[in-house]
């Protein structure tokens, strides 16, 4: 349980500033019936949330504590839902003054939109007197259970907030629920009221890219090394973008997750003759030379593979979303060296790095816009750790789809 360990802190703190020991209790698992989901989950949650509430009133005992006095059996036993009687013998052997345990029942009232009514019974049973305290809460909405789990807890203890602990958490559930259907109310007038041009412009906010070609030419991509940018002529790059996880509100402010490929090509530059005396092996390591004069359409020929994470902002504006980016990525180089001369081999190249840049993407119509990015990066290539992630500018067309649903 997550919230278990500064659970654990409080008590310990408490029992030193006060003196006076709490009751120990464990919390078993709730039986989870009628959910073809993920029940586990629910009972865990239940669990949790029911723990924040009992905290102030009892010491839990973690599963950890459980396990060195019965075992994983004893504890699969209690988490189970066993009699009354095995319970109190159980309880009595790790020491817990008292027991919770219950379970969950889940019915689908309108499976169209997937709404359940939950049911959450909970029983505390007293080790030594053998009495118990049973309490029931029913509530219709999975979103309430965090709400609901904490009243239960409330109203199991013997706190004098705990007798009137479901009876406001459902005064609090009709009022929320009044009030968002409200705001619903509104905001579905709003809406009818739009004109087309607002229509237009919410239309345009809830999409962002999905799939970005783009391309650079000449020198727009320089390296770092002024060596390799006389050596070679920057012939093209060209870049495809693929969004596969966006996280956005309605108006394209938030994160995006990306995968990128790009492919860069270099051939020498006609007016630059490379040192040809340099060994077979130093060329065979070293990415910026030759083992002999090469030819003029020596080429060098650079894959690259991204997995990168940008921050966006956009603003509605003139007709068009217009966002800002800020991304990094780790990248993976594929270099090969391909002399162009005969005897020489072609020598990859291959390393790990990093990249980063800026950018701004403009919409021109709902599915179609354009970008323009600057970015620089660190990807040492070969023993002469030649770096060719110098600033590039690339430029291209966005395909656009919804990311808000």
């Amino acid at each position: 349980m997550r919230h278990l360990f500064f659970i654990m802190i409080f008590l310990l703190m408490s029992c030193i500033v006060f003196g006076k020991p709490a009751k120990t209790m464990y919390l078993a698992s709730f039986e989870v019936h009628n959910y073809d989901r993920s029940g586990e989950s629910i009972a865990a949650e239940i669990r949790d949330y029911m723990s924040e509430s009992l905290v102030s009133s009892y010491s839990l005992i973690s599963d950890d504590e459980v396990k060195v006095v019965l075992g994983n059996a004893g504890l699969n036993q209690l988490m189970g839902g066993s009699s009354a009687g095995s319970l109190k013998q159980l309880g009595a052997k790790i020491n817990a003054d008292c027991l919770v345990y219950g379970k969950v029942m889940i019915n689908n009232v309108n499976e169209e939109k997937n709404i359940y009514k939950v049911t959450i019974s909970a029983t505390r049973l007293d080790i030594d007197s053998g009495l118990s305290k049973t309490e029931r809460i029913s509530f219709v909405g999975l979103e309430y259970t965090d709400w609901a789990s904490r009243a239960l807890g409330e109203a199991l203890t013997d706190k004098r907030s705990g007798k009137n602990a479901i009876e406001k958490f459902e005064k609090d559930v009709a009022k929320f629920e009044k009030d968002m259907q409200e705001v619903g109310e509104n905001l579905g007038k709003k809406f009818e009221d739009k004109d087309d041009s607002v229509k237009r412009r919410d239309e345009s906010l809830i999409r962002s890219p999905r799939i970005r070609i783009g391309g650079s030419y000449g020198g727009m991509f320089r390296t770092t090394d002024a060596y390799i940018n006389k050596l070679y002529d920057q012939n093209f790059l060209v870049m495809l973008d693929f969004f596969f996880y966006r996280y956005k509100d309605p108006v394209g402010d938030g994160v995006d997750l990306y995968l990128r490929g790009t492919y860069r090509r270099f051939t020498i530059s006609e007016s630059a003759i490379p040192d040809a005396k340099i060994s077979a092996t130093e060329y065979k390591n070293r990415i910026g030379y030759f083992s002999s004069t090469p030819d003029k359409n020596s080429l060098l020929s650079i894959y690259s593979g991204d997995i990168g994470v940008r921050w966006v902002g956009s603003k509605y504006l003139l007709g068009s979303t217009i966002s800002l980016y800020l991304n990094v990525a780790s990248r993976y180089n594929y270099a090969i060296k391909d002399p162009k001369v005969s005897g020489e081999e072609k020598v990859p190249f291959t390393q790990w790095g990093i990249v980063g840049g800026t950018g701004v993407e403009i919409s021109l119509i709902r599915y179609l816009g354009l970008f323009a990015e600057f970015n620089m990066g660190y990807v040492p290539m070969g023993e002469d750790k030649i770096n060719f992630e110098g600033p590039q500018v690339i430029a291209g067309i966005t395909f656009r789809t919804n990311h808000w649903e």
